[in-house]
């Protein structure tokens, strides 16, 4: 169902108006999917953020566009009924994961099962898109926070085509893009299962590219792959990126680096909300309701809910915990099929909220961000990179020497760069 007044407000003379500010549109890709002419194509702004555009010559204003807009249509959304902490038993599958497991425990039940998934993943020139994947190997490939907005692709018409030869489907992406495929749909089908990652926000993928280039230039090796989230220091913000370089001579060395958060103006502006796209500021779905069957993710603060479960998790050499929350019925259901792979512990989504700023309330919007798309606009990622270690230079040193001293020295040692006696 439309919103009231929604062809009112943006249809004139025929003409459609998807949305009328950057913030009323999340780049989700159902409306150039739905379009029948093929009169949508989707176009980077200055800052890699991918908008709909309208070929009016082709577009015969049915509004099919905007009858799938997840933003400025009434979503479906359910509170959690049922939530636990969870980890998954399965130790090599796990090590791979962000947190604790628990997307790849569910994709692997329905992939043995003969079905499909679909999820983000990166491709060879770190383009992110949603993919399909049919086989437990390639699970790997989904797998691990990307920091980034993914494409859509055509993957909501490949995702409609296996729901109806009956195939088994599971979804997996962030809030608004779960909520744009059930519009896409038009209807609900029980082989399908939708799983929403609670979402911090999104850059451009533009943006990512660019810093890996950047990277490149400054370091002169290529990259090969990278990871905002590993396990080799616990569940801290603490990445990889693996190297390649060929010598004068022909000879090939591979080596990795620590991609530590602050010390990365990729990560750490990530994690500072200030490259996300303007629609993650205004995110209707940040909060305890949620659009998919089963919604995941971090369970920050569970030591201080459940501290002795933690210890269970530790005891039994796992790594990660997940919270869980179960929406609907189907959700619920298909839990029951694999919950037997976790090791878990009921607890609320209350408890998860807390600790979770995106179960509250949409990331917020500082007015350093858009000092940082400026400087990205008008020099390049170079421009982030200078902006990011000129504002935060006294914060980076702060931080390298609570790395290196015992508390004791740290204290004196600030006092006196500060020039405190």
């Amino acid at each position: 169902m439309i919103d009231e007044n929604i062809w009112e407000h943006y249809m004139t003379d025929k003409a459609i108006q998807l949305f009328k500010n950057k913030y009323q549109c999340c780049g989700c890709n159902a409306c150039e999917m739905v379009c029948g002419k093929k009169a949508i194509t989707m176009i980077e702004d200055e800052y890699g953020f991918r908008f709909p555009q309208i070929d009016t010559d082709k577009c015969v204003g049915c509004g099919s566009c905007l009858k799938v807009c997840c933003i400025n249509n009434e979503a479906e959304l359910r509170k959690p009924e049922t939530v636990y902490a969870a980890s998954y038993k399965n130790k090599d599958i796990s090590a791979k994961s962000a947190s604790g497991g628990i997307f790849a425990a569910l994709a692997k039940q329905v992939l043995t099962e003969g079905g499909i998934v679909f999820g983000s993943a990166y491709t060879e020139q770190f383009d992110v898109e949603v993919v399909p994947i049919e086989k437990i190997e390639d699970l790997p490939r989904l797998q691990g926070s990307k920091y980034v907005q993914s494409s859509m692709n055509s993957s909501f018409l490949e995702i409609k085509s296996e729901l109806q030869t009956g195939r088994t489907v599971l979804f997996c992406g962030v809030p608004c893009q779960v909520e744009a495929l059930k519009r896409y749909l038009g209807r609900g089908y029980e082989n399908l299962l939708l799983v929403d990652i609670v979402c911090h926000g999104v850059p451009s993928n533009r943006m990512l590219k660019d810093y890996l280039s950047f990277l490149t230039d400054k370091k002169k090796m290529e990259i090969q792959s990278i990871q905002f989230r590993t396990k080799t220091k616990g569940q801290n913000v603490y990445g990889e990126i693996a190297y390649r370089q060929v010598s004068h001579t022909g000879e090939i060395a591979y080596w990795q680096e620590p991609l530590i958060s602050y010390k990365s103006s990729y990560y750490k502006l990530f994690l500072n909300c200030q490259t996300f796209r303007d629609s993650c500021y205004h995110c209707k779905f940040a909060g305890t309701k949620r659009p998919g069957d089963i919604s995941l993710c971090d369970y920050w603060g569970i030591e201080d809910e459940h501290a002795d479960f933690v210890k269970k998790v530790e005891k039994e050499g796992l790594a990660g915990i997940s919270a869980v929350m179960l929406n609907t019925n189907a959700g619920k259901d298909f839990f029951e099929q694999v919950k037997q792979e976790f090791v878990m512990k009921e607890s609320t989504v209350e408890q998860v909220a807390k600790h979770n700023p995106q179960l509250q309330a949409p990331s917020v919007e500082t007015p350093e961000r858009n000092q940082v798309l400026n400087c990205y606009r008008q020099s390049g990622y170079q421009g982030v990179d200078d902006f990011y270690f000129k504002k935060y230079r006294m914060k980076i040193l702060t931080s390298d020497i609570g790395q290196v001293l015992p508390n004791s020295w740290k204290k004196k040692l600030l006092q006196v760069i500060r020039g405190k006696k």
